[in-house]
């Protein structure tokens, strides 16, 4: 180490094995005043890590790791932190995350949300802010980054009329006719309807599921079962004959992350959206969420 050159976190001072100014702009930290680099403590964390600073008094650097981290989110701030450092950026931690940008030119981009796998995330909280960057860390230390952001389905088929007249036998909906709709299946000459598909046609939405089912026909969309593909519905946006384009869930309360990757993963395997519903202030919204690569962050910057 050069031990005439300083860095500074607070009341730690460090040894740096090159010029602070060096430093600065090679890995675009910190900022230097009267020859000495003065460093955030992630950014303290980061160059102890790669061995670029070491503690002034001479002691073990796990020492002075021990002491700049205070929890558990400390560490995956480190672990987002050094991935974005690899890629090139400016990045700086935020209450709710961590900004990055390509040059001191540019703009901060809007925080990166970390999660943990087995972190519970909320529709509400997917529904704000948005669009949001998550990165998602795995007990391995991983990091696969998503994307999330406001979706409107839209499709092009005119919805069933809700005056139709049922034939209902205890909790059995059918019609005795088919209606030329794609609502229904066919059971042995009736037209037999599943419980979302009732409750559309009675104009009254019990559950989560069939507000959204309703609101989704209200688009113009054709909503079947998911039930194939781990989801709630697989929603067809212009006819039965093309593939589904979207696989839509609801997330009634907190959801682990793991599920939510799961889900992506899954769609994009068949090539769909994966959407997520929910109720925000009596009306039903979407978000869609799409896992993006490393270079897609490069491209945004």
């Amino acid at each position: 180490m050069t031990t005439s050159a300083v860095a500074v976190c607070g009341q730690h001072r460090f040894a740096c094995a090159k010029s602070p100014d060096s430093i600065r702009q090679r890995h675009k930290v910190g900022r230097v005043l009267r020859n000495e680099l003065i460093l955030t403590e992630l950014e303290a964390l980061y160059l102890l890590t790669k061995g670029l600073i070491a503690p002034a008094d001479g002691t073990a650097k796990e020492g002075s790791l021990f002491k700049l981290l205070k929890s558990e989110s400390d560490i995956r701030d480190l672990q987002v932190y050094a991935n974005l450092k690899s890629l090139g950026f400016y990045v700086r931690k935020e209450p709710d995350g961590l900004s990055f940008r390509r040059d001191s030119r540019r703009e901060y981009s809007r925080p990166i949300r970390i999660a943990m796998e087995d972190s519970f995330v909320s529709f509400a909280e997917l529904n704000c802010m948005l669009p949001t960057t998550w990165a998602t860390l795995d007990d391995q230390g991983d990091i696969t980054y998503f994307i999330s952001e406001p979706w409107e389905p839209v499709g092009a088929v005119d919805p069933p009329g809700q005056g139709q007249s049922m034939v209902e036998v205890g909790e059995i909906a059918f019609f005795d006719k088919n209606l030329g709709t794609w609502m229904g299946e066919e059971f042995y000459g009736l037209l037999l309807l599943n419980r979302n598909e009732r409750e559309y046609f009675q104009g009254k939405q019990k559950t989560i599921e069939a507000a959204v089912f309703a609101d989704l026909v209200s688009r113009r969309c054709i909503v079947k079962t998911g039930f194939k593909y781990g989801c709630n519905f697989r929603v067809y946006l212009k006819s039965l004959e093309d593939h589904a384009e979207l696989l839509v869930s609801t997330l009634r309360e907190r959801e682990e992350w793991f599920k939510v990757s799961r889900a992506v993963r899954l769609a994009h395997a068949v090539r769909k959206s994966m959407v997520f519903a929910g109720e925000v202030n009596g009306k039903i919204r979407y978000v869609r969420i799409t896992r993006i690569s490393q270079e897609y962050l490069k491209n945004q910057t």
